[in-house]
């Protein structure tokens, strides 16, 4: 290979290093989604409450889109306000967040 050549594939590998990958992203995102979740469950449970409300009050259309986009926040939010004991509650929000971050996880590359 020419200099050229080395010097082109030696920044096009450093360019591609240097951007996260889409699923990383995607990650990250829902790691935080959870974090803050879970932050406002432990610091302040009524804001939780009061974005549940909002969501309930939304016109139907959009209170349908929300609960699409929203869905694994919204079924822990109704697990943690039902009547289940304690421990269950929590073991199933675990197990929902658990899931929910497993399946939001970045995969390998297929080649």
């Amino acid at each position: 290979m020419t200099e050229a050549t080395v010097r082109h594939t030696d920044a096009m590998d450093a360019g591609r290093a240097a951007q996260p990958a889409p699923g990383n992203v995607w990650f990250g995102a829902m790691v935080a989604v959870w974090s803050i979740f879970l932050t406002l469950l432990v610091v302040s449970p009524g804001t939780l409450d009061d974005v549940y409300e909002w969501l309930r009050g939304l016109w139907v259309v959009w209170e349908v889109l929300m609960w699409i986009v929203l869905l694994p926040w919204a079924l822990a939010h109704v697990v943690l306000e039902s009547s289940w004991p304690d421990w269950l509650r929590i073991v199933v929000v675990v197990l929902l967040a658990t899931f929910h971050l497993a399946i939001s996880q970045p995969r390998a590359a297929m080649s």
